[in-house]
């Protein structure tokens, strides 16, 4: 189960932004009233059933649209929208995967052949959660380009699409381990949970979630050293996943090993820029006795698109560029050909490069600073990484991490 703000968490956030929103000039008295009226379809479709809490939670979204597209640059309204979206896909997703359980329970129980195949061919509409998830999947690609720091957005977008699935063939014994363990792991019997993750381990030792909830468990019951081994374990099993590294980072936080969080904090970032790591960065540096800043700047435009953008404006060489380093690229967006028009390695590199060499706009002054050094590739793939630019950053972090270790330490650490 993917990681989502709980009704609590959101019911909070949602009343905190009433109450302040009306101290904020921008915010209008019908605008506060248009958003309490979302909030209050979105209570409804936690409380409904079957199509009427659809009905709810698409009115929760159309409602809040008007006063988001007014203030697109407010990181709680797309905090709150982004999860109107998740719960309207979770949701479906939960059904699917019931109706799932139960066609697989079938036709390992069935006792004649014919009944047999009825559960096989038992047919799963999955329409519905396929559309809502691209449909949430945008909305956090729009929330990643809008605001800096909107964390759910940018979880949703590495589970959802980024990170590779995991779905191993574990025993059906592991699996009841497993089950039994998260009931004790939610009612907050750690060590429960623990004993019952090692045997759902013991039983199938491919099993990278139970040596997860493992370490986890460790950590919930501040029993860091022993945390710590498991986490790295499963690290080492599944070492393109950031959960076991964020998991890491957070353990070595709560010692007070802060050189060892921040090294592995940079770790998981050259896995993946997740914006939860970029807020763990911050909070390392202070104590370290550093100033952190990633330098992130609003965009007028999204990032590697094909886009006519008015005359008069400096993203306008951008989209030139673009159009201009194109037949030299993969698919990618790697910098591939021989070419007389940069040295640069990635074409969103080369966009920005010749977009600053054409405009004297003060916005971009530390991207120029970043591009006289010789970091202008760290600067718009890592402080301004957004998921549309994801491929040309895995293949910087994998052909030169070290270079992107040193911007971190120089440029973002003073």
């Amino acid at each position: 189960m993917i990681r989502k703000l709980s009704a609590a968490l959101l019911f909070v956030l949602v009343t905190c932004l009433s109450a302040t929103a009306q101290q904020q000039d921008n915010f209008t008295s019908k605008e506060v009233k248009t958003y309490k009226k979302s909030v209050k379809y979105f209570e409804k479709a936690q409380k409904a059933e079957g199509d009427k809490a659809y009905t709810y939670y698409n009115k929760a979204i159309s409602t809040l649209k008007p006063v988001l597209d007014a203030h697109p640059k407010n990181e709680q309204l797309w905090d709150v929208m982004v999860e109107y979206y998740y719960y309207r896909y979770s949701t479906e997703e939960n059904m699917v995967e019931f109706l799932r359980a139960f066609q697989k329970y079938g036709v390992k129980n069935a006792k004649t052949a014919e009944e047999k195949a009825i559960y096989q061919n038992m047919k799963i509409d999955t329409t519905k959660m396929y559309e809502y998830k691209v449909s949430l999947l945008d909305m956090c690609r729009q929330a990643t380009f809008n605001c800096e720091k909107p964390e759910y957005a940018s979880i949703y977008i590495r589970l959802l699409s980024i990170e590779p699935k995991y779905r191993p063939e574990i025993s059906d014994e592991a699996q009841e381990k497993f089950s039994e363990a998260g009931k004790e792991y939610r009612s907050k019997n750690y060590l429960g949970a623990v004993k019952l993750y090692k045997e759902a381990y013991k039983l199938d030792s491919t099993y990278y979630r139970a040596v997860l909830y493992i370490g986890q468990s460790y950590a919930n019951n501040t029993d860091y050293d022993n945390a710590i081994p498991w986490l790295e374990k499963a690290i080492t099993m599944m070492p393109e996943k950031l959960e076991g590294r964020k998991y890491l980072v957070d353990v070595y936080m709560e010692q007070r090993k802060d050189q060892k969080a921040y090294d592995e904090c940079i770790n998981a970032i050259l896995v993946h820029p997740d914006i939860g790591m970029f807020i763990r960065l911050e909070t390392i540096a202070k104590r370290l006795g550093k100033e952190y800043n990633r330098r992130w700047i609003t965009r007028d435009f999204e990032p590697n698109k094909s886009l006519q953008v008015p005359a008069d404006s400096p993203w306008k060489y951008y989209y030139e560029a673009k159009k201009n380093i194109a037949p030299y690229c993969d698919a990618s967006g790697v910098i591939v050909k021989e070419n007389s028009l940069t040295k640069q390695k990635y074409m969103e590199a080369y966009c920005w490069e010749y977009m600053l060499q054409n405009t004297s706009d003060t916005r971009f002054s530390f991207a120029k600073k970043m591009m006289d050094a010789g970091f202008l590739d760290c600067y718009v793939l890592v402080s301004m990484y957004h998921v549309n630019v994801n491929d040309q950053f895995i293949d910087f972090a994998k052909n030169d991490a070290d270079k992107i270790r040193k911007y971190i330490s120089t440029y973002m650490m003073e």
